[in-house]
């Protein structure tokens, strides 16, 4: 009877830990779109959180999100991990090349803008952003539009490229001069007559439809030097480089040339762009670190 009773309460236990550990999703509405978050909150008074961005045309179940906000979680961290809209009413995946693209690079920051919003609200003072990839660069343009609402930054494997060397990978990658596809685009962009661009090569889409206001976005108006973006930035920032990342191989060395005491780098040996297995375990690690106050 007494091993039945000592089952029952560790099975109670066990679940109780479970469901502590289960995200809560969440909606807000934004300009009739419903976007959609994970919060995982450590207690119910939170009073520091991690706010999490994933890259391009990704989402927030992805593999990388889920094991930082994880490994946040088991370190007494709460997270709030967030998924772009990218134009689509309770966006769930990748957003597939199939379709006609319309979102825009800048339109993160007024979705971040929401969500920090919302964990005000809830009483969260300290706000750190998290971004991957592209969203190392988008939450890093936040903090320069939006000064004073955030504490600290923490950028994985976020893209670092002058106009120069994006001309140069998008002609390596699809074969057709940048500078042609932008001619076109502000053409179309400027008689308004709202025709897409058929067959561009688009991110990571070899051939999609795209509208000439979102190719202008993300090729002409959004600044990917994020190195450059953060000699203007005093606040605490981490900087997470894979010595196998193909997709953000600039990163490391441009944030090690940056001489400010705000920032740290961390190179993560034989990590990708997705730091997949325990590689996520080193930047958990290096968060707790950094976020630590100094004594």
């Amino acid at each position: 009877m007494k091993l039945i009773k000592f089952i029952s309460v560790a099975l109670i236990f066990s679940l109780n830990l479970y469901q502590a550990a289960v995200a809560e999703t969440l909606s807000l509405d934004s300009n009739g779109l419903t976007l959609q978050a994970d919060w995982k909150p450590v207690g119910e008074d939170v009073n520091e959180a991690i706010l999490l961005l994933h890259g391009t045309m990704a989402h927030k179940d992805m593999e990388i999100i889920q094991a930082l906000q994880d490994g946040l979680f088991e370190n007494d961290i709460s997270t709030l991990a967030i998924s772009l809209s990218l134009g689509h009413d309770q966006r769930k995946g990748m957003l597939p090349c199939e379709g006609t693209q319309t979102h825009k690079h800048a339109n993160a920051g007024k979705e971040l803008a929401l969500w920090v919003d919302w964990l005000q609200q809830q009483g969260v003072e300290t706000i750190w952003l998290l971004g991957h990839s592209r969203g190392g660069n988008q939450v890093t343009s936040f903090v320069l539009t939006h000064p004073g609402k955030i504490n600290g930054l923490i950028l994985v494997a976020p893209p670092s490229v002058d106009s120069a060397r994006l001309a140069e990978g998008y002609q390596l990658h699809y074969g057709k001069s940048l500078d042609s596809v932008l001619a076109l685009a502000q053409m179309q962009s400027a008689n308004g007559s709202g025709q897409a661009l058929e067959n561009t090569g688009f991110l990571h889409c070899n051939s999609a439809a795209v509208s000439p206001q979102s190719f202008l976005s993300y090729y002409r108006d959004a600044n990917l030097n994020t190195a450059q973006l953060l000699e203007r930035i005093n606040l605490p920032v981490l900087v997470v480089s894979g010595t196998e990342d193909r997709v953000s191989p600039d990163i490391g060395p441009a944030a090690a040339k940056l001489k400010q005491a705000n920032i740290s780098l961390l190179v993560v040996e034989g990590a990708d762009h997705f730091f997949r297995d325990l590689y996520a375990d080193d930047i958990v690690d290096a968060i707790v670190e950094r976020m630590e106050p100094a004594e």
